[in-house]
């Protein structure tokens, strides 16, 4: 039973390594091919979605004066959650909101 769950975890790791490697390829590329940081974070968050089977990836920056996050790259939000979302509702924001009112702990459930 023991030597089933070593092997077991050990394809497992395997995998996962080689679901890493290929991810590090396939920035690599991304980066190496990019013109400009917009074209590298939208093909981030293409590889994410169509090659690694993420429902969403999404890039943005946190615009400190206004209190939300710009997007500036996005994939897979086929129920249009980035869109139909005030940035000062998404879960990155409270959290960002939650760490500067001094909290050390981070909310439960976002």
């Amino acid at each position: 039973m023991k030597a089933q769950v070593d092997q077991e975890h050990r394809l497992d790791n395997e995998t996962s390594d080689r679901l890493t490697d290929t991810l590090l390829i396939n920035c690599g590329r991304a980066l190496a091919q990019a013109v400009d940081e917009q074209q590298l974070l939208q093909s981030v968050c293409n590889i994410l979605v169509k090659d690694r089977g993420f429902r969403m990836a999404w890039f943005g920056y946190l615009e400190p004066d206004a209190g939300n996050i710009r997007l500036v790259a996005q994939a897979g939000d086929q129920n249009g959650f980035l869109t139909e979302t005030n940035s000062s509702e998404l879960p990155a924001i409270m959290v960002i909101r939650v760490r500067r009112a001094g909290s050390k702990t981070l909310p439960v459930a976002l």
